[in-house]
């Protein structure tokens, strides 16, 4: 394998998909036969992709000093098997994807992998690629839950949701440990689903979750845990509880109690702002 390689892909076939998006993405990658494969396999700049499989055959073991930024390790696995979770956090791995996996959730993942620019998240939304139901009025209706972070959620639909209703959206048993777990929010994002590798007609919708009790805090966490492995866990998202400690922010926030007009979609209305930093600013709840 040549020295430097950015992307690199560990499989017998079995993530051909992944690699199609790869080839949509426009993504230089590299692909090593994992049958032919022998440890040590030199680590990527920027991806790895392996069957969990593989990673343990191999003997996988991220260096304790990386590059920065950090390389995202993704492993593959069947749904329901039995996957050393611990073993491959310990590896290295950030995290772990349940095969079959809905194209559109396997896309947004690997494109927030790639991305390098100044506004990448620090803690990209897990990807999950599952059915789900939502309840935006009287009837219930199924979506493909695209994401999924501490904070919000995208869907895939099969028709679009109106800006600012309250969503409530149901993540089944055999996503939540067992019982339903039902998340409260409204509509932030409502877009075509088409650049997204959904199909014409098919809508995107964001959705931001209203302040979640402990109980349903505890449960979403649960959740993520299965997927997210490494350093990668989303703690720009998190809601810490009463009694946990906020980690320190990265950039300072400044007191600005000023009214200010904000526009959406048109329309324009007063907020009243709390403080601002380099990367945003607090404001005073508005409805809706």
């Amino acid at each position: 394998m040549s020295r430097g390689t950015p992307i690199l892909v560990i499989d017998d076939g079995e993530l051909d998909s992944a690699c199609a998006i790869l080839e949509q993405l426009g993504a230089d990658f590299e692909r090593l036969p994992g049958s032919s494969a022998r440890a040590p396999v030199r680590h990527p700049e920027t991806l790895l992709l392996s069957s969990e499989a593989r990673a343990r055959s191999l003997r996988m073991q991220r260096a304790a000093v990386g590059s920065n930024p950090r390389a995202t390790w993704i492993a593959f696995a069947a749904e329901g098997s039995e996957t050393p979770m611990p073993a491959l956090s310990a590896a290295g791995f950030d995290f772990l994807v349940r095969e079959p996996v809905h194209p559109t959730a396997l896309r947004v993942l690997l494109q927030r992998a790639l991305y390098r620019g100044p506004d990448a998240r620090h803690a990209p939304r897990v990807a999950f690629g599952k059915p789900v139901t939502f309840k935006t009025g009287a009837w219930r209706e199924t979506a493909i839950l695209i994401d999924l972070s501490p904070s919000g959620c995208r869907l895939l639909t099969p028709r679009p949701a109106k800006e600012r209703s309250e969503i409530a959206v149901a993540l089944p048993a055999t996503l939540a440990g067992g019982a339903t777990l039902e998340l409260l929010g409204h509509v932030v994002r409502v877009s075509s689903a088409e650049l997204e590798c959904g199909r014409i007609g098919e809508t995107t919708v964001g959705v931001r979750f209203a302040p979640l009790d402990p109980s349903t805090r505890e449960r979403l966490a649960a959740v993520l845990a299965e997927r997210v492995l490494g350093p990668a866990l989303l703690a720009a998202d998190a809601v810490p509880g009463e009694s946990e400690p906020r980690p320190p922010r990265l950039y300072r926030r400044a007191s600005y109690a000023k009214k200010l007009t904000a526009m959406e979609s048109g329309n324009a209305y007063m907020v009243m702002c709390r403080d601002i930093s380099e990367r945003g600013m607090r404001i005073e709840p508005v409805a809706g």
